[in-house]
């Protein structure tokens, strides 16, 4: 889950800008530190800058969020090119609320989400086009599971992307909710219902996401 750019409110003062930079450079970094009203910091990173204009180009290096007590509200790393690397959010508490890691697309491919009491409640990893995601119940148990898999097919008019995705649900108690099978974000084929005793209750057929009737 790729993290939002902050919006800066109007009760926010800007307290420094300094820049370092080469002379030789059309560009140039310039830090930047911001305040509440109370003086305690709102947030503190790098900017790159384009000399000639002025114009912010976009954020680099570290960028760290606090909340308006002075806890560490995010933390957002960005490469020398502007694109989000890594993310962390935190609880007010200190706790960690969440973690993600971005490709150069800006597709996150390793994340997880917590609760306030540090109980796991999401997670997805993705390696090449396998991307595999987990939702999880409070007492730690899986509430869903998902393995999509993008297969590219490359011809004279130039390339297409279809993703395939495989979905399990499941009750609290560990039994099968439902499973369903999707191609690009359609329910394709036979969609399967059980009830929490593990009795198939519902099987329905789909094509392109519409039920085909009996």
């Amino acid at each position: 889950m790729k993290t939002k750019l902050k919006t800066i409110l109007p009760f926010l003062i800007v307290i420094s800008l300094n820049s370092c930079n080469n002379s030789e450079s059309k560009n140039e970094f310039k830090s930047v530190i911001i305040k509440y009203n109370n003086g305690k910091l709102y947030c503190t990173g790098v900017h790159f800058i384009d000399k000639e204009t002025g114009e912010t180009k976009y954020r680099t290096n570290i960028w760290r969020f606090y909340f308006p007590n002075g806890t560490l509200d995010e933390i957002q790393e960005y490469d020398d090119k502007g694109n989000q690397k890594k993310g962390k959010s935190f609880f007010k508490n200190g706790k960690l609320k969440d973690v993600s890691e971005f490709n150069s697309d800006g597709e996150t491919v390793n994340g997880k989400k917590y609760s306030i009491n540090g109980t796991l409640l999401y997670s997805t990893i993705a390696n090449d086009n396998i991307k595999t995601t987990y939702l999880f119940y409070e007492n730690g148990k899986i509430q869903s599971e998902s393995t999509s898999r993008t297969e590219t097919d490359s011809n004279e008019e130039g390339s297409s992307k279809t993703i395939y995705e495989s979905t399990n649900k499941y009750y609290e108690n560990g039994e099968m909710k439902e499973h369903t099978f999707y191609v690009d974000g359609d329910i394709q084929g036979e969609k399967n219902v059980w009830d929490d005793k593990g009795n198939l209750i519902l099987v329905v057929t789909y094509k392109d996401g519409l039920i085909v009737p009996k």
